[in-house]
C-alpha cells in the first residue's frame, strides 16, 4: 500500500511538474513576444522621428543640392559609362551647413533614413570637392552616379524606401 502511495504521489508530482513547465514555457513565449513587440515599435517610433529630423532640418538642403546636381544631367545622361566619361567640370557650390550642424546628431541614431543621408551628403561632398570627372575613381564615379539616378527616382519627396530602391 505505502509503494502505491508513493508511486501515485510521485506521479501527482510529475504530473504538476509537467503542467507547470507548459505553463511557464507558455508565459515566457508570451513575454518574449511582447518584448520583440515592443522593441519592434520602438524601432519604428525612432525611424518615424529620424525621417521627421531629415524632413525638418534637411530638406531644404537636400533639396537646393539635388536641383544642383540634375544640373549635371547632361554630363550624367551622356556618361554614365565610367570609360567613356569626358572632362566634364561644373562651378555650382552645394550646401552643407544645416547637415553640418546636426550630422553628429544623426549618426547616434542609426536607421535606414540616417544612412541615406549620409550617402546623399557624401556624394555631394564628393561632387564639390572633385569637379572634373576623369578625376574620380571607378567606384567614385558609379556612387555619384547611383545617387544621381535615385535622386531622379526620388522627385524631392524623400521617399525613403523608394529612394534605397526597396
Amino acid at each position: 500500500m505505502e509503494l502505491w502511495m508513493s508511486i501515485i504521489t510521485a506521479s501527482a508530482g510529475f504530473i504538476g511538474a509537467l503542467i507547470g513547465g507548459i505553463i511557464t514555457s507558455h508565459s515566457a513565449k508570451k513575454q518574449i513576444q511582447v518584448e520583440s513587440d515592443r522593441i519592434n515599435s520602438e524601432k519604428r517610433e525612432a525611424e518615424q522621428l529620424n525621417v521627421k529630423v531629415v524632413k525638418t532640418f534637411l530638406m531644404n538642403e537636400i533639396k537646393y543640392n539635388i536641383a544642383v546636381l540634375q544640373e549635371l544631367e547632361d554630363a550624367f545622361k551622356h556618361e554614365f559609362d565610367y570609360y567613356k566619361r569626358n572632362s566634364y567640370i561644373f562651378d555650382k557650390d552645394f550646401k552643407f551647413e544645416e547637415y553640418n550642424r546636426v550630422k553628429y546628431e544623426l549618426i547616434q541614431h542609426p536607421s535606414l533614413t540616417i544612412n541615406t543621408t549620409v550617402e546623399i551628403y557624401q556624394a555631394f561632398y564628393l561632387l564639390n570637392r572633385k569637379r572634373d570627372f576623369n578625376l574620380y575613381t571607378e567606384n567614385e564615379y558609379d556612387f555619384v552616379k547611383r545617387i544621381y539616378r535615385n535622386s531622379l527616382i526620388m522627385n524631392f519627396d524623400f521617399d525613403i524606401p523608394k529612394f534605397v530602391g526597396l
